[in-house]
């Protein structure tokens, strides 16, 4: 006798469909841990985190690489929601930050869905959005360094303690633009030579910014613009895209931020 199977009830989902059930799912988990409150804020936002990861198995299970560099998948949506929960606990608590902040991380992480599809994609074949994934990638990254470096600022802790949180949120953010670049089955030791020497630039700068008398929000954005700036750099010169005119944006951009860190500090204050 043939074999009978049970009538699948439920329509198959197509990819775009995952990616907007599995944002709604985390969005409204990280309203959940907002109204909980900052007691419970810290854990209960550590809990979306964790959530994502499956969020993300769940979009991209089917395309996935069965290698290394699906660890480094998962890594993005897990700082992104980091950024934006924790950080929605440093603002007045209030309905207007609320829908703010979902509506940022909703974008945002889906958007990042979106990009690693892409990454993954792009392992087996070439496809033409590649670049623009990147960029966007790149992008999102700086605004979960502006995020985190805000959150550890404002907790005044100790230095070496500091430097540490630094240098990880750095290099952990680093690590997937390098491995973007690449799509390799890892990040090789040249790989993580420069994601870590650029993590240390940037805890060294964080380090002397926590002596320098500028505001929180402030160190957090120069930080987050020196990310840019370094990460930047390295990730269009891996490209062989670092040309003279992109070379000189990047620069005037430092100029720039660093003139008004000097003008905006507070001394005597």
């Amino acid at each position: 006798m043939p074999e009978r199977r049970l009538p699948n009830f439920l329509p198959k989902l197509s990819k775009r469909n995952k990616f907007v059930l599995g944002t709604l799912f985390l969005t409204f988990g990280l309203l959940a841990a907002f109204l909980a409150g900052p007691d419970l804020g810290n854990q209960s936002v550590a809990l979306v985190a964790i959530l994502s990861i499956m969020v993300t198995f769940f979009s991209l299970g089917e395309d996935l690489p069965k290698r290394k560099q699906a660890m480094i998948v998962f890594l993005p949506g897990v700082l992104f929601t980091l950024a934006c929960g924790l950080f929605y606990f440093v603002l007045p608590a209030r309905w207007a930050t609320r829908l703010v902040m979902l509506s940022i991380f909703g974008g945002g992480f889906y958007a990042t869905l979106l990009v690693q599809n892409i990454y993954t994609i792009s392992v087996a074949r070439s496809i033409k959005l590649l670049q623009a994934a990147r960029t966007i990638g790149f992008l999102l990254s700086v605004l979960s360094a502006f995020g985190l470096y805000y959150i550890l600022f404002s907790l005044h802790t100790f230095l070496p303690l500091l430097i540490i949180g630094l240098f990880a949120i750095s290099f952990l953010l680093i690590v997937p633009v390098i491995w973007s670049v690449s799509l390799g089955e890892f990040v090789g030791k040249e790989e993580i030579t420069y994601a870590g020497v650029l993590a240390l630039v940037l805890s060294e700068i964080g380090a002397f910014l926590s002596f320098w008398p500028v505001s929180v929000t402030f160190a957090a954005i120069f930080l987050a613009g020196n990310f840019y700036t370094f990460v930047g750099l390295l990730q269009h010169w891996l490209e062989h895209r670092l040309f003279k005119r992109v070379l000189w944006e990047f620069i005037w951009g430092a100029i720039i931020l660093f003139t008004i860190l000097f003008f905006t500090a507070k001394w005597g204050g």
